[in-house]
């Protein structure tokens, strides 16, 4: 069951599409890890190593293009921390 079958609005701001593809944190600690989905104003990364970051803390991260063209440097907000199964989620918001 999800939100809407239980009759709950859908809480997004936008559309999510599951890729996966390797991101390499910046700030505030380095780090490397791939993306389980991403929307015009978030993403949800899982980190390959086990590091401490809290909701509200900032992030700089990297990804690198598969084309050969220019990395994207993006910036957020943490807004959640998951941790399931020995691994390490986190939801960042993109917005200014």
């Amino acid at each position: 069951m999800d939100r809407r079958s239980l009759g709950f609005p859908e809480a997004r701001r936008a559309a999510r599409f599951q890729i996966k593809h390797p991101v390499q944190l910046e700030e505030p600690v380095p780090g490397t890890a791939t993306t389980v989905n991403v929307s015009s104003c978030g993403l949800l990364i899982r980190l390959d190593q086990d590091i401490e970051l809290s909701p509200g803390e900032s992030v700089s991260l990297t990804i690198t293009r598969t084309d050969g063209e220019e990395s994207l440097n993006l910036h957020g907000k943490i807004v959640r921390v998951e941790r399931k199964y020995k691994k390490i989620q986190i939801a960042i918001d993109l917005a200014p």
